[in-house]
C-alpha cells in the first residue's frame, strides 16, 4: 500500500512467518526450503533493503546456521 517509490532505499523489517493454518493445527508454512516472504519481498522491491527479524528459530540454527545446506548471505 506504501508503494515502491515510497519505500526505495529504505530499510524494511520483514518480521513475518508465513503459518497456513487454514487445515488446522499444526499450522504448515506457505513459503519455505527453496523461498521465504523475505525473498519475495526483496524480489518485488529490488530498491529496498530487506531485513529478517525477530522469528522462530532454534538456538543451535541461530550458532551454526551451517546446518542448512546451501550459501547464506549476512549482506
Amino acid at each position: 500500500m506504501a508503494g515502491a517509490a515510497n519505500i526505495k532505499n529504505k530499510l524494511f523489517i520483514d518480521i513475518s512467518n508465513p503459518l497456513d493454518f487454514s487445515r488446522g493445527m499444526p499450522p504448515t508454512l506457505t513459503v519455505c526450503n527453496t523461498d521465504s516472504l523475505g525473498e519475495q519481498i526483496l524480489r518485488a522491491f529490488q530498491d529496498t533493503k530487506v531485513v529478517k527479524t525477530l522469528n522462530t528459530v532454534t538456538a543451535s540454527l541461530m550458532v551454526n546456521p551451517g546446518q542448512i545446506n546451501g550459501e547464506h548471505s549476512f549482506s
